[in-house]
């Protein structure tokens, strides 16, 4: 089991896309996910994402909102194809990787256009230098979990 410590924060769209553009070691994948359980404090999800499946299993929040324990599991294609019809309700997003300022950054992007940029910090917390495309702050904001904006129509 592993700590996922991020912080979140809004994304302008027209910023990110211009410094995406220079930048050469960015990549992006579509995720497809949804939730085989949604507690309070703890959620079960699986994702498709490059034609292969994964199971996370994610404990309560901390520090605000930015770490929880994580157990990833790949699981098979099959197996993963199967949950997400027996979810039903899932949400897709289009996931871009960047690194700014030596940070690892992934950048979400829904249906609706909400952006979220989540940068990976380290147990230190050391400060981060944001990017001109990071607007404001939404770690450990509710609205802005996935599994919040799944329950939205439209995404």
């Amino acid at each position: 089991m592993a700590i996922s410590i991020e912080r979140k924060f809004l994304v302008n769209e027209a910023a990110f896309e211009s410094a995406k553009n220079l930048k050469l070691d960015t990549f992006e994948e579509t995720i497809l996910q949804g939730y085989l359980y949604n507690g309070a404090s703890r959620s079960v999800r699986v994702r498709i994402r490059n034609n292969k499946g994964k199971l996370t299993f994610k404990g309560a929040r901390s520090l605000g909102g930015m770490a929880r324990n994580e157990l990833r599991l790949s699981v098979p294609l099959s197996f993963a194809k199967l949950a997400i019809n027996f979810v039903g309700k899932t949400i897709t997003k289009t996931r871009t990787y960047i690194r700014y300022d030596d940070v690892d950054w992934v950048v979400d992007k829904y249906k609706d256009g909400t952006m979220v940029g989540k940068a990976k910090v380290d147990l230190h917390f050391k400060d981060i230098i944001l990017p001109c495309w990071a607007l404001e702050e939404v770690t450990g904001d509710p609205k802005y979990f996935t599994s919040t904006l799944i329950k939205q129509s439209g995404l």
